[in-house]
């Protein structure tokens, strides 16, 4: 038998569309086996991403695996599979493959892919150097979710800040404000990559899901 196993938690809330999702993994060693194991899904929905092959240092029996569903990600249910294997083993535990390489597959889970909780939408805006200004994003509701979730403002150039708090969003929310402001040494210029990254927790999960996308122009100062 191979002297490790496999199992991934499978996830208890859907993978949104231009979200990711954090499903843990577990490792079963068998008394005497510490060796590193490198781990790779080798199956999953169309449209549903995954990170390179991540390793679990030896002795270590836990990990995560990352996911993440492109906008346009199949809908519905679908299974996904994980591979373990190793080159760091003795020839006794090579029963199968090529020698010194051991490869287990972990039990396949389901995982569904659904529409993402919101979509924010903003209009072009500026604002000059020392000065600071509300950044308004519209918010359309798309799958209800129970609680607030957070929002962080992604991209924005060097000189450029957040004020705290950062916002929140229910499920009734219409709006979402960011305090924005820009420092004297900000860069001037558009910028048209800024994006939200909504943060909602749900059956004990975290849901990141990338909405959005924004354009803010630095002036300078009158």
């Amino acid at each position: 038998p191979a002297p490790f196993s496999l199992e991934l938690q499978a996830p208890t809330v859907p993978l949104v569309r231009g979200g990711e999702l954090a499903i843990p993994v577990k490792l079963t060693r068998r008394p005497g086996f510490d060796a590193p194991i490198d781990f790779v899904c080798d199956n999953a929905p169309v449209g549903v991403t995954y990170q390179p092959a991540e390793t679990i240092a030896e002795g270590r029996t836990d990990a995560v695996l990352r996911v993440s569903a492109e906008s346009t990600a199949r809908l519905g249910t679908a299974p996904l599979s994980v591979v373990a294997f190793t080159r760091r083993i003795t020839n006794q535990h090579a029963n199968h493959g090529s020698p010194g390489e051991l490869r287990v597959s972990a039990p396949i889970i389901p995982i569904t892919v659904a529409e993402p909780y919101l979509n924010l939408r903003s209009d072009p805006v500026s604002v000059r150097r020392g000065g600071s200004i509300p950044y308004r994003w519209t918010v359309t509701m798309k799958t209800s979710f129970e609680g607030e979730a957070e929002v962080k403002l992604l991209g924005l150039p060097k000189g450029v800040e957040v004020r705290e708090p950062l916002p929140r969003v229910t499920a009734n929310a219409k709006e979402v404000v960011f305090q924005i402001h820009a420092k004297d040494e900000a860069l001037l210029g558009p910028v048209s990559n800024l994006e939200c990254e909504v943060i909602v927790h749900a059956a004990g999960q975290e849901i990141r899901q990338r909405t959005g996308k924004g354009i803010l122009r630095i002036d300078p100062k009158l």
